[in-house]
């Protein structure tokens, strides 16, 4: 509901603006070209609910990493020690893991991860400071949810396809703006 307020509310101010900005231009061959890019922009505004329905996990994770991941150089400044900055990278580093194992998951393909590592750079004095340098997964297939329990005592050993390699390096790479030689899975 929050999503939709929201762009309600950015569509309301971009037509507002975009009335004002073709109100003050004196007609003519720029005026044409302000009109077009201003109704391409109108039109693009009213699509992005449908954009967003079906692109959700990419845009969650996407927006999540850009706006910062988790620390934006403000914060990162605000921080007094290197052990408090070394802290709060280990906890993102854990948080990460999660996150990857739920995207993993979100994904059409039959396996999971069952296990997820990633190494990041921790200097606090690093200009890469929490950028991912690796992910190492180990992989087992999806158990069926249809309600019923499996408890299984060993795990059997898998061949995953090369196609599935790749739909799970691809994601991973995008979301996570990682090269796909970092991602590694076992």
């Amino acid at each position: 509901m929050e999503f939709i307020k929201q762009w309600f509310s950015a569509l309301i101010a971009v037509l507002f603006l975009s009335q004002i900005a073709t109100m003050m231009l004196p007609d003519g061959q720029i005026a044409k070209y302000v009109r077009l890019v201003v109704g391409l922009l109108i039109m693009l505004m009213v699509l992005k609910p449908i954009f967003a329905l079906t692109h959700t996990q990419t845009n969650f994770y996407q927006n999540y990493f850009e706006t910062g991941q988790w620390l934006d150089k403000n914060k990162r400044n605000k921080l007094d020690s290197q052990t408090e900055q070394i802290a709060v990278a280990k906890e993102f580093q854990n948080k990460l893991g999660v996150h990857i194992k739920a995207h993993v998951h979100s994904l059409s393909i039959p396996y999971d991860a069952k296990e997820v590592v990633v190494n990041i750079d921790d200097n606090p004095k690093s200009s890469g400071f929490l950028n991912i340098r690796e992910i190492r997964m180990t992989m087992v297939e999806k158990t069926p949810s249809n309600g019923k329990i499996i408890v299984q005592t060993k795990q059997k050993p898998m061949k995953m396809s090369e196609l599935d390699k790749t739909v799970i390096m691809d994601s991973l790479s995008r979301a996570y703006n990682i090269p796909k030689e970092h991602i590694i899975m076992n």
